[in-house]
């Protein structure tokens, strides 16, 4: 389990922060509670928010698994190796780690690419939520190290 300390809202086009629950609810080991981010109706189905998670230290990373109960959102995982995590999402600093819908499922593992390289920040983004959602939620995430 991640420290909990170690979430939180990565924010970059700056959205209320009335939008957003607690980020270290989506790493606190239990399924039944979550983060969660409002859709803005003006703009949905499109998102552009997410998960950040501090790693402290930069780690070689295999998967990410990902439990939540809005299925059917996109979500695309990115990694960082800076000292600080990039301002946007489209900064040279991030590196697309997985990219995938999640379709109908709770629990999803997602496998990352680049498992030779360490990284110390790692960001689940939002890109889009489920048709005629009002929320999209984080209940967990687990990233598990390189062998």
């Amino acid at each position: 389990m991640l420290d909990t300390n170690a979430a939180s809202t990565y924010n970059p086009y700056s959205y209320p922060a009335s939008s957003f629950g607690d980020p270290s609810l989506a790493i606190d080991g239990e399924t039944s509670t979550s983060w969660n981010a409002r859709v803005d109706p003006t703009v949905a189905p499109k998102m552009a928010e997410g998960l950040l998670i501090d790693l402290k230290t930069a780690q070689r990373l295999s998967a990410l698994v990902l439990t939540t109960s809005t299925p059917g959102m996109t979500v695309q995982v990115y990694g960082s190796a800076s000292h600080a995590a990039p301002s946007s999402i489209t900064d040279p600093g991030w590196v697309r780690l997985s990219g995938v819908r999640v379709d109908k499922k709770r629990s999803l593992r997602l496998p990352l690419a680049d498992s030779k390289r360490a990284f110390r920040f790692v960001a689940l983004w939002i890109s889009a939520a489920p048709p005629s959602a009002r929320h999209v939620s984080v209940n967990e995430l687990e990233l598990f190290p390189a062998r």
